[in-house]
């Protein structure tokens, strides 16, 4: 890159003339111990981020097991049904080997 000659100029003319000036704020030092506090706060392990969390966690185990006895319940439940079909299918067989099973059982309802 080419530099102009009139860049040591201006650098120095900016250097000499161009100042900001920002009044400090009155709230610096509490702001900056206020953000310290806040990120110790904020956990740094594992368990130290389950103990932060305790209440979320816990619900979330409770809502984990309580799905999986509802999933287990319906999975339970369809093969009662099942069985139940496949053991009346099997009685009527025995009494009656050349019974349609399969239209007698569609039109059964307990």
């Amino acid at each position: 890159m080419k530099k102009h000659p009139q860049d040591a100029a201006l650098r120095h003319l900016l250097r000499e003339s161009w100042t900001v000036e920002t009044p400090p704020s009155p709230n610096f030092r509490a702001q900056v111990w206020a953000r310290i506090e806040a990120l110790r706060r904020e956990p740094q392990t594992w368990p130290a981020w389950l103990r932060f969390h305790l209440l979320g966690v816990g619900m979330a185990a409770v809502a984990s097991v309580a799905l999986a006895v509802i999933g287990a319940g319906s999975v339970a439940h369809n093969q009662i049904e099942h069985d139940r079909d496949q053991l009346v299918e099997q009685y009527v067989v025995s009494i009656n080997p050349h019974a349609r099973v399969g239209v007698a059982l569609a039109s059964y309802t307990p």
